[in-house]
């Protein structure tokens, strides 16, 4: 595992984008954060390509953090892409959401999301939220990710895909 892992965040919202940044910049080291706005960006960002390619300056991500936003079908199709890639079918993936909604929960393990964390709404929260989810990282990979106390539990209720 690197000293200074490398998260690379999916969101389409330059605001939101500086809001989990300097969240994430909280935990201690901070990790390098590498952004893609969309899905298409996120492929061409893991597949060095569109500029991408010089792995010093992009490196590859340890773990990716995916907004999910509308629209949820692309980001969802995302997950299936990655996990169905030879490359980075292991690449812990956390899906955050400001909604409480416990289908997208649902959905987001389905296609294969390591884990469904709900974002709070306080700052202060977030920032919390960003260091453990680091911190938790850094002792032992995105294996500890399923049974953190911060993930959401997929719900028992079948909700449709």
């Amino acid at each position: 595992m690197p000293d200074t892992p490398t998260v690379l965040l999916i969101e389409s919202d330059e605001d939101a984008f500086r809001c989990f940044t300097a969240a994430l910049r909280g935990a201690a080291p901070p990790p390098r954060v590498a952004w893609a706005c969309g899905t298409a960006e996120a492929i061409a960002y893991l597949e060095g390509q569109d500029g991408y390619a010089d792995r010093t300056f992009f490196p590859l991500p340890d773990l990716v953090l995916l907004s999910l936003k509308t629209p949820l079908t692309t980001k969802l199709d995302w997950v299936r892409w990655l996990r169905g890639s030879g490359a980075f079918h292991a690449l812990p993936v956390l899906a955050l959401s400001a909604g409480g909604d416990e289908c997208d929960a649902a959905r987001a393990a389905a296609a294969g999301a390591t884990a469904f964390v709900h974002l709070p709404s306080e700052s202060a929260r977030q920032n919390e939220l960003f260091a453990e989810i680091v911190a938790l990282w850094r002792r032992g990979g995105a294996g500890r990710f399923a049974s953190w106390p911060g993930a959401v539990a997929t719900p028992a209720q079948s909700c449709a895909a």
